[in-house]
């Protein structure tokens, strides 16, 4: 009888809880999962990935993400805790690997009980938001979980009441065990100083050091409310930041005296190991993997604390302690920055070096390098990568059928866009050149966010292969910093913040923030992205980013032709990887010729035409195929921009009749309010806006014959709209001056894209 291979048990056994209709995620030897488990609080595992994740070597267990999406709350019983066991209905439970008890129960229907540490001591609960370790995981050491009674043949128990008041406790109560109830009341001007130097001491006691900044601070600031009045925001601050610092003295003062240096125990692993420590582009601290030469996390990250602890624990068959782990790593920190380390570039899924590419294919092994003479598949690389959590492992491509193949699976029918939908996917593999947005529109049906996911696949495989847009610019700068493509599905409007944004982030411009409140520490981003949007209507509205997009409608799917999405994954997956090959050879092409070619007209983003071009030739097509493609997709920039305008709107309607023009900005603004009003759209209220409306979409003016310009005189500046014959695009663009401001505003203190 053939035994089952560990990745076959493993599969069976996650496979069990999804039946069961449990959310699970794969979790390490540190019990902390493998990938980013936050997309599993809202929709369950598929098949195809538990079995990615059961072929994972670092695999060592599932945990159950706990909430609503499973319906179950866990109690967390740790070895000392005096929490009454008989008080409890019979429920499936287990035994942990440290010899705790973890208790399952119905999650009431319509609450939300989250987690909540230690409302008695040893004893946790798991809701909302949380996750439990389930059997048969292996703990960190080296037993195993196991199950008491389990699930699959009890049904699981109603949470009793007296639990669930427990677990709702306020905030000060659940997280803090306070030794005078008066003084976390909130006090009085005179003893505010004094009981913040006692609220802090005693707060910064109860939580780990990592967690001081991000818990300790809010909870000050929340205890400083209740005062009266308050202490101000800048002295609060002056105090807790001296109180934290006697703190982490106090903190090395002990390690000292009691010998146990953990901290440098770590620092002398990490040597022995032959681990990089280094700076990347950024000055951040960073490491390198012990699992793939050519992999390096940020020092601060969760991946680079859990390599801290499994050394550890490799060495001494124990846990180091997560404040030895913490003073570890800015020991590190400190080495790489204050000694000479070598700077080092990390990319994200795709680098490049010499005129060559390389593609981190994400399975610790292989790594696709493409040069002008062909492409390969690697065992090393020169260069070094960052993954995230989200990130999939890529398919291993083959050579095979063209890339043309794809369009049977994609529903865009005109030769142009055709084209440069091909040629769009092309260019997406070049790291360093600008490359225009793919914008999609088109009815419910039409098959816009299956086409984008198609491409995502291709480029940069994602287990969140679509996202919404973020609020605000540090959210995208994080995006854009996780991601290699950023494609945003259904967009129903773009804001003036995130169009300008786009456009930044096509070009490569950088991002600086602070990291937290409590010190001066900057973030800094910097991102050339693939970056797509789709919509039913035509989203991109503003000028500028209209300039940098390949627009591309969809039409409705006819019902006869309309295929099943399984059915269209399965060809899909079953093409994939000789179209991957198809792309890897067109791009081996793209590189030797692309640096040959001499360009007749330049359009915007100039480089990816070139390169286009190239693609373009492999493909069997011509120059003068690639200009009409691109004149098609000018034309429609140009409509969708006066169409966006109310204001082009007015002055194609103010000049159907005149040959010229002139007069100064109160004259045009009473002249075009009039055929506003006749037109009945919207219009600027003041004369000062009417420039900057029109000085927007000139160039859309231009391409409907008509030219503006603004003459400086003696007394006053003059606007000129004059009559115009048809031109070139490049001929329009060379008909207008480029304003100072280029019409760009800026955020107010952050440094945009």
């Amino acid at each position: 009888m053939e035994v089952p291979s560990k990745s076959e048990l493993w599969f069976q056994t996650g496979k069990k809880y999804l039946d069961i209709g449990w959310s699970i995620i794969p979790v390490g030897i540190d019990k902390k999962p493998l990938y980013s488990w936050k997309p599993y609080q809202y929709e369950h595992a598929s098949i195809e990935q538990l079995q990615q994740w059961s072929t994972n070597p670092s695999l060592t267990g599932f945990a159950l993400v706990t909430g609503k999406l499973s319906g179950v709350f866990v109690l967390d019983i740790d070895e000392g805790s005096q929490f009454d066991l008989a008080s409890l209905p019979p429920t499936p439970n287990s035994r942990t690997g440290s010899g705790g008890k973890h208790f399952f129960f119905l999650l009431p229907t319509n609450d939300e009980l989250r987690n909540s540490g230690g409302f008695q001591p040893h004893t946790d609960t798991r809701g909302e938001g949380g996750y439990a370790i389930l059997p048969p995981s292996k703990h960190p050491n080296g037993k195993n979980y196991e199950w008491v009674i389990d699930p699959f043949s009890t049904p699981l128990a109603t949470i009793p009441q007296t639990l669930i008041e427990q677990v709702r406790k306020p905030l000060f109560q659940k997280k803090l065990v306070p030794v005078n109830e008066n003084i976390f009341s909130g006090v009085g001007e005179s003893l505010r100083n004094d009981s913040a130097t006692r609220v802090i001491g005693k707060l910064l006691h109860q939580f780990k050091q990592e967690d001081w900044d991000s818990e300790v601070w809010p909870l000050t600031q929340a205890w400083n409310s209740k005062n009266a009045p308050p202490m101000s925001e800048s002295e609060l601050l002056t105090t807790f930041n001296s109180i934290k610092r006697k703190a982490l003295e106090g903190l090395s003062e002990n390690v000292s005296k009691n010998g146990t240096n953990t901290a440098g125990k770590l620092v002398s692993l990490v040597q022995e190991s032959s681990l990089e420590v280094f700076l990347n582009q950024f000055s951040e601290p960073c490491i390198t993997s012990p699992e793939c030469d050519f992999v390096a996390y940020l020092l601060k990250s969760k991946k680079a604390e859990q390599l801290l602890f499994k050394l550890f624990w490799d060495k001494y068959k124990k846990a180091p302690g997560t404040k030895a782990v913490t003073e570890a790593r800015n020991i590190l920190e400190g080495k790489a920055l204050f000694e000479k380390t070598e700077i080092r570039t990390l990319h994200n899924r795709i680098g490049s070096l010499g005129g060559n590419i390389y593609f981190d294919i994400g399975d610790n092994e292989n790594v696709i390098h493409i040069s002008s003479i062909g492409w390969s598949v690697e065992k090393t690389s020169p260069i070094l990568f960052q993954r995230f959590n989200h990130q999939k492992v890529q398919t291993l491509p083959i050579d095979g059928r063209s890339l043309k193949e794809l369009l049977s699976l994609v529903n865009v029918s005109s030769s142009e866009s055709q084209l440069l939908l091909l040629v769009s996917l092309v260019i997406s593999f070049l790291p360093d050149i600008p490359r225009p947005i793919l914008a999609l529109n088109g009815a419910p049906g039409s098959s816009k966010s299956t086409l984008l996911r198609f491409f995502r696949e291709f480029i940069d495989p994602s287990y969140v292969p679509l996202v919404t847009p973020p609020k605000n610019i540090a959210e995208l700068a994080q995006l854009a910093s996780h991601n290699y493509v950023v494609y945003f599905d259904n967009l129903s409007n773009i804001p003036v913040w995130l169009s300008d944004c786009l456009c930044r982030l096509v070009t490569g411009d950088g991002y600086a923030k602070r990291e937290l409140f409590t010190n001066d520490d900057d973030i800094l981003y910097s991102h050339k992205r693939v970056v797509g949007i789709c919509g039913i209507n035509q989203v991109a509205t503003k000028p500028d980013l209209l300039d940098r997009c390949v627009i591309i409608a969809l039409e409705l799917i006819d019902s006869t032709k309309r295929r099943e999405e399984s059915e269209l994954w399965h060809t899909f997956n079953q093409l994939k990887p000789e179209i991957l090959g198809s792309i890897l050879n067109c791009l081996s092409y793209v590189i030797q010729i692309a640096p040959t070619l001499e360009i007749k007209s330049k359009p915007r983003l100039a480089d990816s035409f070139r390169y286009s071009l190239a693609a373009a030739q492999f493909f069997g097509y011509t120059e003068q195929d690639l200009e009409k493609a691109y004149n098609f997709n000018i034309q429609s920039q140009h409509e969708e921009a006066i169409e966006a305008s109310s204001v082009a709107q007015v002055v194609i309607e103010f000049m159907s009749d005149k040959h010229s023009w002139s007069g100064t900005s109160t004259g045009l603004h009473s002249e075009l309010q009039t055929v506003a009003e006749k037109l009945k759209v919207k219009f600027p209220k003041t004369p000062n806006w009417v420039w900057r409306e029109i000085n927007e979409v000139r160039l859309n003016l231009l391409a409907a014959d008509i030219k503006a310009e603004r003459v400086k005189e003696t007394k006053a500046n003059k606007i000129v709209l004059t009559k115009t014959t048809n031109a070139s695009d490049d001929q329009l663009r060379q008909l207008i001056e480029p304003e100072e401001n280029g019409g760009m505003e800026t955020m107010e203190t952050e440094i945009p894209f």
